[in-house]
């Protein structure tokens, strides 16, 4: 039986650039930045009102300058000038997965706290000030990981023994923040 035919396409420069480019990226080549098309100011412009007429003339092109895009540093958010220095900046993300189920209880737990709070809070508020507790109580977490048995992380495809694994991590996290002192209010 033959083939059907195929309909042919033109060739199109800016799609077989965006194709070797994100071909590049899968293969992990280096491409060159982004570039930002900036057009120039023209020498002289002149009013339309005032311009005499001419001869049909062809319109004045302005010449494109080529600016590499490249992200500007964010200005640092203003000190409060006799008590403290400006807060650092954050430049790394720390990330972790969830099944859809945990996905759809955290997310129900964090809209109830923005409820009873009457305020927005995201996420990452909450994960932070979990953590921050968990650094507070260092001390009385380490004294609760030198107890027992040594834990021993299980291999990644051992998805009951990771649970078993994380709720030890639990129980002894929640033993050393009850020994832990309530942090003072700086």
């Amino acid at each position: 039986m033959p083939r059907k035919a195929t309909p042919e396409e033109e060739y199109d420069p800016i799609r077989a650039e965006l194709a070797r480019e994100v071909g590049a990226h899968g293969r992990g080549g280096e491409t060159q930045a982004p570039t930002l098309m900036v057009p120039e100011p023209a020498a002289s412009r002149v009013s339309v009102r005032t311009a005499p007429r001419a001869k049909a003339q062809e319109p004045e092109v302005p010449e494109v300058k080529v600016v590499p895009m490249r992200p500007q540093p964010r200005a640092r958010p203003a000190a409060d000038e006799e008590t403290q220095e400006a807060p650092p900046l954050a430049q790394t993300v720390k990330r972790f997965q969830v099944t859809e189920d945990e996905d759809f209880e955290l997310t129900a737990f964090i809209q109830r706290l923005q409820q009873k709070s009457r305020t927005k809070v995201g996420f990452s508020v909450v994960a932070r000030a979990l953590f921050s507790l968990a650094m507070h109580a260092e001390e009385q977490l380490l004294e609760e990981l030198s107890k027992g048995r040594p834990m021993v992380r299980p291999a990644n495809n051992d998805a009951l023994s990771l649970a078993e694994f994380e709720a030890q991590w639990v129980q002894r996290l929640a033993a050393a923040l009850r020994k832990a002192r309530p942090p003072q209010p700086d």
